[in-house]
């Protein structure tokens, strides 16, 4: 892309916030109000002098399956085989002090060594491969003894000092619950701190066997590749940060948001309207970089993913270079699919270039974003997952597709008593890498959460321009049509059944929009319909269209025989002058637009003579653009003629002939129908095919 074109269609960025200012007090982050559904690890309210730390809140010891079991917890025990074999109890914690204080640690030899002397069940599995080959490899001789002889003591030290630092219980974030916990950035480090010792107790287990994602470190150290070693750098460089530089005084909120199923939408009888919105899709850009936006955390069930093993995509990296993220972890259970998790005012340290096997740290990242009034940085970030699709066609099953619609509901939610408009979203390509998630149908899923939720979109296609061109067409018909998501969910909904290819999904929709209209504005007139007067009836539909175009209605008088006719003023010169020019074939519902038509003839059959009429003439022409298909059909395609005609011969209706018109051989509406009956027309399938009037002889 030049540098003098754009990367991105739709509204600005300016129009986007709807002229409020980036950062401005749409703050969506919850009050630091204690209450039953929202615990505060620190005294309230914060010291006026923000360069005071919060103080920590006092609470009692805890040790149950509600709350997080800190390794200084008394609970946290193991014993020794004394004389005579006898059992004798020793506190963990005590272990752990003894293990990283009493013994110099050098090398990351020494530091593994340590770690295995409190987890003892692991010494012979244990092997920290990746942080030997950061510190031996990767790492210069000066800055593997910087980190041993400077950063790690702090670390240690940080660790141990969770007694004084934590003192109120952590609950867990459970499924099917409503609860926020806010601590500072502080506590946060400090649990941190422990998580890269692997002090955790009954945390190690594998996560086939737990509700919970891991926490310790351990895993991540085990692991090899070149990745993983740039994973451990950004871990390193946060902690250089914060023990050596500066400890922030600053916020942290966790929030775990359950919507009941039974309060979700109903999507197939929603009349909120696409125009609601605005949207910007852009091929340029981050989803880290939104600020000022409700961000999107692409996350696994179990918050964090692969962030301490292998994963390296967009979740993990965005938890390496927002280490602090990595205390969610901790506390979070697996999400259900009505649930989503709010994480704010986590800081970035580090920068990165690359994506999965390339992703590499790029160095110390300052971030500039500013703070709300309760010292939180104004990020909000908002962790959904997506389903995984190993067949990729079954995400368009409705029940999936809803899953989806509501997970992202979620994710977006707003108090719809709020007047002002919510925060942008700022989102891409949810689901679509392993999980096999089909892009085009995803920005849908997440345009109909915005329009529900009044958030406008941003969307971040990571380079691929013509997702953008396409994209923005799609919200374009979708907006200046006034399409309701209703409609919208049909036309999703029923996309699976057709049997048609990803590359067909948008035009389907396209089709399925006009079909509609099309027969909307036919039942309009066939309100007052008397079959012995002028017809006038107008609308064209037929698949594989890319160009809309503009058609004038025309009309054939008659008293006995009712023809339904269109012609186009700017094709009409090349109808007269037939050209090599084909047709696309119908739309595969129109054998079902064939049904409801043929109900309504019957409503006014009484005022009909059956001699009257033989058969009514439907001209099917593009929705978009003219594109040439072969005249040949597909062994399916015989079929699926022969059982529409099956279906309209069961409604007492005669089998017609195959016979149709193309453009080329279509004069407008001067000809006959004995004039139509004459020409040697090719074999196509139209809307001949499906229906005629029955006659006194049926």
């Amino acid at each position: 892309m030049s540098d003098d074109e754009i990367s991105w269609r739709g509204s600005s960025l300016e129009e986007i916030f709807d002229g409020f200012e980036v950062f401005d007090d749409r703050n969506e982050a919850p009050n630091l109000d204690t209450s039953e559904s929202h615990t505060i690890l620190f005294e309230t309210p914060l010291p006026d002098d923000e360069n005071i730390q919060p103080i920590p809140l006092e609470g009692s010891d805890v040790w149950d399956d509600d709350h997080v079991k800190l390794p200084c917890n008394k609970e946290s025990v193991y014993y020794e085989i004394g004389e005579n074999e006898s059992k004798i109890k020793k506190y963990r914690w005590d272990l752990i002090i003894s293990s990283l204080k009493d013994k110099e640690i050098r090398t990351s030899l020494d530091l593994e060594n340590c770690i295995k002397a409190y987890n003892t069940k692991y010494e012979s599995t244990w092997n920290f491969k990746a942080l030997h080959a950061l510190f031996e490899d990767e790492f210069l001789e000066e800055e593997t003894e910087y980190f041993f002889k400077v950063v790690l003591p702090k670390i240690i030290d940080l660790a141990l000092s969770l007694p004084e630092i934590i003192k109120k219980p952590i609950p867990l974030l459970k499924q099917s619950m409503n609860h926020t916990i806010s601590m500072s950035k502080k506590q946060a480090a400090c649990l941190l701190a422990n998580a890269f010792l692997c002090t955790f107790p009954n945390r190690n287990v594998p996560r086939k066997n737990t509700d919970y994602p891991e926490i310790n470190f351990n895993r991540l150290f085990c692991l090899v590749g070149t990745s993983t070693v740039q994973k451990i750098k950004c871990i390193c460089n946060y902690f250089r940060r914060i023990v050596v530089k500066s400890m922030s005084t600053g916020i942290l909120t966790f929030q775990r948001r359950f919507i009941d199923p039974e309060s979700l939408p109903k999507w197939e009888q929603s009349d909120l309207k696409f125009s609601s919105i605005k949207w910007h899709v852009d091929s340029y850009g981050r989803i880290e970089k939104g600020d000022g936006m409700l961000q999107m955390d692409f996350a696994n069930r179990y918050l964090g993913g692969g962030a301490l093993g292998h994963g390296c995509v967009q979740e993990e990296i965005r938890f390496m270079i927002n280490p602090e993220l990595i205390v969610g972890m901790l506390f979070c259970e697996s999400m259900k699919s009505t649930e989503a998790i709010l994480i704010y005012g986590t800081e970035q340290y580090s920068k990165y270039s690359g994506y999965s096997s390339s992703f590499s740290w790029e160095g110390n990242f300052e971030d500039d974003t500013p703070c709300d009034k309760f010292r939180r940085k104004a990020v909000h970030i908002a962790a959904i997952d997506a389903l995984s699709f190993r067949n990729p066609y079954v995400q368009f099953d409705e029940k999936l597709l809803r899953r989806d619609v509501n997970k992202a509901y979620c994710g977006f939610y707003r108090d719809p008593s709020l007047e002002s408009p919510g925060l942008p979203v700022a989102t891409g390509n949810w689901g679509c890498g392993a999980f096999g998630g089909f892009n085009k149908l995803k920005c849908l899923v997440q345009m109909i959460s915005c329009v529900a939720n009044r958030r406008n979109l941003v969307y971040y296609t990571f380079g691929d321009e013509q997702l953008v061109e396409d994209m923005n067409n799609m919200f374009k018909f979708l907006s200046d049509n006034d399409v309701t998501i209703g409609q919208l969910w049909q036309y999703l909904a029923s996309f699976k059944s057709q049997n048609k290819k990803f590359n067909e999904f948008y035009q389907y929709i396209y089709d399925q929009h006009d079909a509609e209209n099309f027969l909307g504005e036919l039942e309009e007139q066939t309100d007052t319909f008397d079959m012995s007067h002028e017809v006038h009836i107008e609308r064209t539909v037929t698949e594989g269209a890319e160009k809309r175009r503009s058609y004038e209605e025309a009309y054939v008088e008659t008293s006995n025989t009712i023809e339904i006719s269109i012609h186009y003023p700017e094709v009409k010169e090349e109808l007269e002058n037939p050209s090599k020019r084909t047709r696309t074939e119908e739309s595969d519902n129109i054998s079902d637009l064939c049904e409801k038509l043929n109900e309504k003839i019957q409503d006014n059959h009484d005022n009909l003579i059956e001699e009257d009429y033989q058969e009514i003439i439907l001209a099917v022409d593009e929705v978009h653009q003219e594109v040439s298909v072969s005249n040949e059909y597909t062994d399916q395609d015989a079929k699926s003629t022969k059982r529409d005609v099956d279906d309209c011969n069961n409604q007492d209706m005669e089998s017609v002939n195959s016979q149709s018109h193309d453009d080329h051989n279509y004069q407008g509406p001067t000809e006959t129908k004995e004039d139509l009956e004459k020409k040697e027309l090719p074999q196509r399938k139209t809307i001949l095919d499906y229906f005629k009037p029955k006659t006194s002889n049926s």
